[in-house]
């Protein structure tokens, strides 16, 4: 497992000759599959990028990997939110689908090889992630955590 905060900033790097690609600046989630579908880059020389996240080969504690150097202009309203920030995803307010608040997020674990969102750490607890309901500019929501998995994540 790997947290978003040990992501960003990473470099991504192609398999064949190790061309830097950019540096993983943000990641765009898919609500319902809940997996990145996308990063915006920093390019190394300069601007902002987009990188299908289904080229990405591995993810390790010190690169991404991936199959070519392909990356591409923002594409629809979602991705344009992701360059301007609006789907910025550290410190945005967590909801559960019944309205309760349970916090900001702080942090967030992916499984590194097939970019699935799996625990959403909040201030003194970390929540198993069963589903995102929706992420957006403003909040984020997510399934309400059954019983077992809250006293889980209270451990």
């Amino acid at each position: 497992m790997i947290r978003l905060t040990q992501l960003v900033g990473q470099r991504v790097l192609t398999r064949e000759g190790s061309q830097l690609v950019g540096a993983v600046h943000r990641v765009l989630l898919d609500p319902g599959r809940g997996m990145i579908i996308a990063a915006q880059l920093q390019a190394p020389v300069g601007g902002h990028s987009i990188l299908d996240w289904a080229i990405v080969e591995s993810v390790g504690r010190d690169g991404v990997v991936v199959s070519e150097a392909r990356t591409r202009e923002p594409e629809g309203e979602r991705e344009h939110q992701l360059i301007d920030g609006r789907l910025e995803l550290f410190g945005k307010s967590v909801l559960t689908e019944d309205g309760t608040a349970l916090g900001e997020i702080e942090d967030i674990e992916l499984d590194e090889v097939s970019g699935r969102v799996v625990r959403l750490h909040l201030p003194g607890q970390v929540l198993p992630l069963g589903r995102f309901v929706a992420v957006g500019p403003d909040v984020v929501i997510i399934a309400a955590p059954t019983a077992s998995s809250a006293a889980a994540s209270a451990r």
